[in-house]
């Protein structure tokens, strides 16, 4: 279903009009849903290197990890950061992983360096870039640069040790990339998000030195669902309908006396979610026919 079709139907059945709302209404619930479960075909399999202190800076269009394996088979399962500080589980456990951060740096600043931000293709109007982050003379600072209509790049004022955030005003038509005063490409941030989030995990190892190869990890994950703006964006259809139901409770629950009418709208919503997600079937154990992948055993679910 295209963001075009699915806001018809949202004015169908809310009666709004303006556009704008709609369109935060919709992104809004998205997100929301998106974040809920794992419909089918949603899901995603890629294999990453290892590198140094066992971490992964997996890319921007991860936002969810399901589950990990090793090359070799052995399932990877999931500790809490904290264990390593409240028990022996992340010491115990040679197979595991767990998630640090969100960062918005795809390698990390070595060097303290000025930034270059810099469009792949010119835009017809202003884009604002928005960096946070360390720098050389400050823990906290942060500044809005300004890309001119017609033009490419600029350059940051300050000297950056480490980034906490990078971000730009509105959708473009292109990526944008940020480089270190050498040339290195530190991000990317895609065209149709506003921000950069690269999910940091780490992994337990129980061969130190492994080869190449069997240093590398399978990981299951969600990609980022991007901001939807444009009228020819496409939203799988079950997806588009369980988010048309969700994004007309949200607006019921701004309007006056709409309470009622918000939770049958819920109900609706979620009474899709149910029919459409995996709930029914994650943490069972799966039927002799089921179809078998490498983050399955006879147990189930993995990791997830």
């Amino acid at each position: 279903m295209t963001l075009g079709e699915l806001k018809s139907s949202l004015v169908s059945v809310t009666g709004l009009t303006d556009n704008t709302l709609l369109l935060n209404l919709i992104n809004l619930a998205a997100q929301e849903v998106w974040a809920s479960s794992d419909f089918q075909g949603q899901l995603r399999v890629q294999a990453f290197t290892v590198g140094d202190q066992n971490q992964v800076t997996l890319p921007y269009y991860v936002q969810y990890v399901r589950g990990i394996r090793y090359l070799d088979g052995s399932i990877v399962n999931l500790t809490p950061v904290t264990s390593m500080f409240s028990d022996d589980e992340w010491i115990q456990s040679q197979l595991t992983w767990r998630f640090l951060k969100y960062t918005p740096l795809a390698v990390a600043i070595t060097n303290v360096t000025n930034l270059t931000v810099s469009l792949k293709t010119a835009q017809s109007e202003a884009v604002d870039i928005y960096l946070s982050g360390i720098t050389d003379v400050a823990s906290s600072a942060s500044e809005t640069l300004t890309i001119p209509p017609g033009e490419t790049s600029v350059s940051s004022k300050y000297a950056y040790e480490d980034l906490t955030g990078f971000g730009k005003s509105i959708i473009t038509s292109a990526d944008v990339e940020l480089r270190s005063k050498d040339g290195t490409v530190l991000s990317i941030l895609p065209n149709n998000c506003l921000e950069v989030k690269y999910p940091l995990i780490q992994v337990a190892d129980p061969y130190y030195g492994r080869a190449l190869q069997s240093r590398m990890v399978l990981v299951l994950y969600k990609p980022t669902l991007g901001r939807l703006n444009s009228d020819g964006d496409f939203l799988e259809d079950n997806l588009a309908t369980v988010v048309l139901w969700k994004a007309s409770e949200l607006y019921k629950l701004m309007t006056k006396d709409g309470l009622e009418q918000a939770g049958v709208f819920a109900q609706k919503a979620m009474g899709l979610y149910q029919i459409f997600g995996k709930d029914a079937t994650r943490g069972q154990m799966l039927k002799l026919n089921s179809v078998r992948s490498p983050f399955t055993t006879s147990a189930g679910f993995r990791g997830l």
